[in-house]
């Protein structure tokens, strides 16, 4: 049976939609997506595709292969974090909580939460005689920052989004100033008890995260890791490329393309690409001649 047949009548024959010319697929942008698509790239998995897998995604033409880059996406990043299949279904269930629990999935406390999960221990600070309002989150370990990571988000003024303390704002952008308290209700004191540790609920423990955390902040590779996904299984040398295999070697069908019709020969093809050896080992004709494309096979 002649298997070149679809490539003797040509892609559009086939139903694969020709890709546009690159200088046109390079002047494409996220908007220019599907407003489904574009929201899945902005709102959802923004924190997890890299600059190579966003352009390559903009560039397809077609909702299949949209579908089909996506699918492997998440396959990629299953292995990545090394849960597998199952880092789909994690990432939905982040995404459910940073929509019903922030209000979206922008602000720094849902980027936090999409990249490395709910932390295993969230106190929420109320002392507003000394701090601004207060979130303080803690893993016992997260793959390549190690043990007790914490991170702090403060409410600047008690108004408006959470934002991720780093290291040097510091202590200064936690604290309530004295105006501030003094507008909710609150006088700071001289007495060497009026301190956090005294005053705020659990301020023994609070202190203590702080102190923990200032450490965390002070340390470049953290702030970076905390707030961009970082792979933690390396891909080995044979590993494909997420972006660059699908490009490369993806063939999609259109569903509602015409079936492709050919005939069997057992004339040779010649020396041609698809040899000319006549009948093959199976009794068929493994050599025949394409009856849709002449010019290609010869004649």
């Amino acid at each position: 049976m002649c298997l070149a047949a679809a490539l003797c009548a040509g892609p559009m024959a086939a139903g694969v939609v020709r890709a546009d010319k690159p200088e046109e697929a390079a002047k494409r942008t996220v908007k220019d997506l599907p407003e489904h698509w574009r929201a899945w790239i902005e709102d959802e998995v923004y924190p997890l595709i890299n600059k190579e897998q966003k352009k390559a995604f903009i560039a397809l033409e077609t909702e299949a292969q949209r579908k089909a880059f996506a699918e492997r996406l998440w396959i990629l990043w299953g292995r990545q974090t090394g849960f597998g299949s199952a880092f789909r279904t994690m990432y939905a269930d982040r995404l459910a909580f940073a929509k019903n629990e922030f209000g979206d999935t922008f602000q720094d406390r849902a980027r936090v939460l999409l990249i490395h999960g709910p932390p295993s221990l969230r106190m929420v600070s109320r002392c507003p005689e000394f701090f601004n309002p207060l979130e303080i989150w803690a893993w016992p370990y997260i793959e390549g920052l190690g043990e007790s990571v914490i991170v702090v988000f403060y409410q600047s003024g008690g108004m408006g989004n959470f934002r991720m303390w780093y290291g040097n704002d510091g202590r200064r952008a936690l604290r309530a100033t004295m105006m501030s308290a003094e507008t909710r209700g609150y006088s700071l004191g001289s007495s060497r008890f009026d301190t956090p540790r005294y005053r705020c609920p659990d301020g023994d423990a609070l202190m203590n995260m702080l102190n923990t955390a200032e450490l965390w902040a002070r340390d470049p590779s953290y702030l970076q890791a905390m707030t961009e996904f970082r792979p933690t299984r390396v891909q080995g040398p044979k590993e494909e490329s997420a972006s660059n295999r699908f490009m490369e070697f993806s063939a999609l069908v259109d569903k509602k393309a015409e079936p492709l019709t050919f005939t069997l020969s057992d004339e040779s093809c010649g020396d041609g690409v698809f040899g000319g050896r006549g009948e093959g080992e199976s009794g068929e004709h493994s050599g025949g001649r394409c009856g849709c494309c002449p010019a290609r096979c010869g004649g």
